[in-house]
């Protein structure tokens, strides 16, 4: 399968580009990470698979609607939720 060919494939079968789902899931990652306080976020950053700082916080804001250091305010009083929805490959 080419990769375009695969890449069709994904987007018809959840409605969502590879590289979103990529994204999604590193943000995921990231989200359980943030919980860890003796981490910086440079640091979930590279854990999560991001190798630019700048380009985690770009897809942070876009796919969350805010920046980490207030979803980790959030989660430290107890008024977040998980933005991401994950789409399970058996679906």
């Amino acid at each position: 399968m080419t990769t375009n060919a695969f890449c069709r494939f994904f987007k018809k079968h959840t409605q969502k580009s590879f590289s979103k789902f990529v994204n999604e899931t590193r943000l995921g990652h990231a989200c359980k990470l943030l919980e860890d306080k003796s981490l910086n976020i440079s640091e979930v950053c590279y854990a999560s698979g991001y190798q630019n700082l700048t380009k985690f916080n770009k897809f942070v804001k876009e796919i969350m609607n805010k920046n980490q250091r207030t979803y980790r305010k959030e989660m430290e009083i107890g008024r977040f939720s998980t933005p991401i929805k994950f789409i399970s490959c058996n679906d």
